[in-house]
């Protein structure tokens, strides 16, 4: 009972988090990133159409902007990291670094599709340098996490050591509204 108390205490819940409402979010939006923000670790799964990638953004802003974390947004390929990018720019003037000799620690973007075939992941000492980059993130932010599941996907969460939030979003079509 007293490993139960401290895993939801130290590991699940928040020790604090943000109650105010985003400016950039619509109500029902707002509603579910405040309930996520409640958690360390969260998983977020929303019908196509919900704005999941503003929301990624709004999050990516407030995190490295108000709360001035790290933050890392891992996609599964360059189509999602270059919408997401985008919306960080258009959005909210965010810089985000996505080229690998441009990645320093601090507002980055990588895609774990091709990963394992990387240098940093394949050359020992490059991978000793992209594990301590990977361990600086405060923040990581998944856009959709279900295509991110594979070899480089691991890799990268299993090196996030530092990271004090971990939350994933993926976007689905609604299966009742046929």
């Amino acid at each position: 009972a007293e490993n139960y108390e401290y895993i939801i205490k130290n590991v699940i819940l928040a020790d604090n988090y943000r109650t105010i409402p985003f400016t950039e979010l619509r109500d029902y939006q707002n509603d579910d990133v405040l309930f996520l923000l409640k958690y360390r670790l969260g998983l977020m799964q929303v019908n196509t159409g919900y704005g999941k990638t503003q929301t990624i953004a709004t999050l990516t802003n407030y995190a490295h902007e108000v709360l001035g974390k790290k933050v890392l947004l891992v996609c599964p390929s360059n189509k999602a990291r270059d919408e997401l990018v985008k919306r960080c720019r258009t959005a909210f003037n965010l810089i985000v670094s996505c080229k690998e000799k441009d990645i320093n620690g601090h507002l980055d973007c990588i895609i774990t599709s091709g990963l394992t075939n990387s240098s940093k992941y394949k050359d020992p000492v490059e991978q000793e340098k992209f594990k301590q980059l990977l361990a600086q993130y405060e923040w990581v932010l998944v856009d959709e996490v279900e295509y991110t599941i594979n070899a480089g996907g691991e890799f990268i969460y299993n090196n996030c050591i530092g990271a004090e939030r971990l939350y994933g979003f993926s976007g689905t079509a609604d299966k009742t509204a046929a």
